[in-house]
């Protein structure tokens, strides 16, 4: 057998971003010089010359042989393989990866060729970063868009060496890239949740958890006028609210009374009409997400065993609660497969996200705490998935997007079907991603992430965009 070994040659690509470099190896089986060899050479390109973290990489096969070539066999040095013979790849880490090739020809000669990448974290010029002194510090609580406008709520402090701390609005401009403010509320408590209702009267109402370790669990009630500018702002220690549902002239708000399930009625201009607590069926809970379900609704939220005085609790368990049109308990379910029991123990833990969406296939997804749960229309769990990761925030986002449901946690984004089986994962520098929101077939999302400034650690806040595939688009 003979091996002929090509002249190794290397191409830098723009920017000097990475160097791209190629050996090409070819083996024959006939190790006459003066028989006429077939050729037989592997070789690939790239339909792109930057590589990011969680984009598809797009390979083309460009291998030449005067016979037929009966196989495939690539190794992405990320310890996958494929034997397609146009792959398309992702990397989750950044770093350096030799991408090998190796091809057989019918008659069992073969060849191989490696092209080593440097695979980077997407550059922070393709996110949209928020300007700040150097001592302050602000993190997303929502996302949504209003008036075609993507807009998010925002906590905010000017200074951390201070305690004072502010709840702002904050629009997106995509034309010339810029955020403008308004103030809603000053506070002086945690929160990772809120959620803007739009009353039909063009007033908005702002409703923010408020916690402060094992002694408190409130929400405040922020109303804008259609400018969102503040016309009321108070906190309501009776009742925690995480959002709120519309039903033709009504708005049904959703959280806690005193601790126990609860729901309020409010007109088309919020005012409150009724409220409907569940204390006799459900004591110690709260509802931390409502959706529609045809003419029923369905809940989301959780249950505990507190302490006197409401001061702690334990024995979290997810809690599903299903509803007729008229908001009557129909059933509830508690599920005992959560890891969170032992985890959530002071009120902070519960000022995050609580999400359920409906699948396309009529199943439902539930998130919360790094856990996903897939249920039938019965609340019988059919998938649990526990998501690892080194952060407990709490603030995540589920978005269904067709067939599938995409995932906001630490660092990363996450694919998956309707099954709960995982298509791709992307990391990224966000920390605390509350939501997603589509427009114009992008998908984006709002991040805060802890930079160090002066010694001390603050969190500053971007915008950024993905498409369906889960691939990073440039907004700046």
């Amino acid at each position: 057998m003979k091996i002929i070994l090509l002249k190794p040659h290397s191409l830098i690509m723009k920017k000097n971003l990475f160097a791209l470099i190629i050996f090409v190896t070819a083996c024959s089986n006939n190790d006459n010089p003066d028989i006429e060899q077939n050729k037989l050479t592997a070789n690939f390109k790239f339909e792109s010359n930057t590589f990011y973290v969680g984009n598809d990489i797009k390979i083309t096969d460009i291998s030449e042989s005067d016979l037929k070539i009966v196989s495939y066999s690539y190794e992405f040095g990320n310890s996958t393989k494929s034997t397609e013979t146009n792959p398309v790849i992702q990397y989750n880490d950044p770093g350096e990866y030799t991408i090998t090739l190796s091809i057989k020809d019918i008659n069992g000669n073969t060849s191989s060729t490696s092209v080593k990448i440097t695979v980077l974290m997407y550059e922070p010029y393709d996110y949209i970063e928020e300007s700040s002194l150097p001592n302050a510090g602000f993190f997303p609580l929502e996302i949504g868009i209003y008036n075609n406008h993507i807009f998010y709520t925002q906590y905010y402090s000017p200074d951390y060496s201070k305690i004072t701390a502010y709840y702002r609005h904050v629009e997106f401009d995509e034309n010339d890239k810029t955020f403008n403010y308004k103030l809603l509320s000053e506070s002086t408590r945690n929160s990772g949740h809120s959620h803007t209702t739009f009353l039909n009267n063009g007033n908005k109402i702002v409703n923010l958890i408020e916690t402060l370790g094992t002694s408190l669990w409130i929400s405040e009630a922020v109303e804008t006028n259609s400018d969102w500018s503040t016309i009321l702002s108070k906190n309501i220690s009776t009742l925690t609210t995480y959002g709120s549902v519309s039903n033709i002239n009504n708005f049904y708000f959703y959280g806690s009374k005193d601790g126990n399930p609860a729901i309020e009625i409010r007109d088309e201009s919020g005012k409150l009409t009724n409220t409907i607590d569940y204390i006799n069926d459900i004591k110690n809970g709260f509802i931390g997400d409502l959706i529609k379900n045809g003419n029923s609704y369905i809940g989301f939220g959780g249950k505990f065993e507190n302490s006197s005085g409401m001061k702690d609790f334990e024995n979290y368990k997810p809690l599903i609660l299903f509803f007729d049109e008229n908001l009557q308990l129909i059933k509830y379910k508690l599920f005992d497969s959560t890891l969170l029991s032992n985890r959530l123990k002071s009120w902070n833990d519960l000022n995050g996200s609580f999400l359920i969406r409906k699948l396309s296939n009529g199943n439902f997804v539930l998130y919360s705490h790094d856990e996903i749960r897939i249920i039938n229309p019965l609340g019988e769990e059919i998938k649990f998935i526990k998501i690892e990761n080194i952060s407990n925030y709490d603030v995540n986002g589920l978005i269904v997007i067709n067939d599938e449901f995409i995932i906001s946690t630490y660092r990363k984004i996450l694919k998956y079907d309707n099954n709960g089986t995982l298509i791709k994962g992307i990391n990224f520098k966000g920390e605390i991603t509350p939501g997603f929101v589509t427009k114009n077939n992008t998908i984006y999302f709002t991040s805060g992430y802890a930079s160090l400034s002066n010694n001390v650690t603050v969190f500053k806040t971007f915008i950024g965009a993905i498409d369906s595939s889960l691939n990073f688009i440039k907004i700046k």
